[in-house]
């Protein structure tokens, strides 16, 4: 036979608002549905939560190496920027000196 333990608790509105939409027709019904279900769920919770942790490390190691190859086109951008300006002046050199030969 199942035993019944009576004891008091206090808990805040927030709680009892969670615990109260819980099927039963009672508090005490409700409650114990509520810690049935979430002991129930809890490997799987567990199981889920490890599964989202090391897909968390797999996006921050793609960041990481995203951020380093968004370096390196930074660089490359640089470069090719000096590389425009430098194309940039060499047909005023080349015009500079025809204009001595003339």
């Amino acid at each position: 036979m199942k035993k019944n333990i009576q004891k008091s608790i206090r808990i805040s509105q927030d709680i009892y608002d969670v615990l109260d939409k819980f099927s039963g027709s009672s508090f005490n019904q409700k409650l114990e549905n509520f810690v049935y279900r979430m002991t129930k769920s809890e490997p799987e919770i567990e199981k889920r939560i490890k599964i989202l942790e090391k897909r968390e490390q797999e996006l921050l190691r793609n960041i990481d190496r995203l951020r380093s190859i968004e370096t390196n086109l930074n660089t490359v951008k640089r470069y090719m920027t000096e590389v425009a300006k430098m194309c940039n002046n060499v047909p005023l050199l080349g015009q500079q000196k025809l204009e001595e030969v003339s």
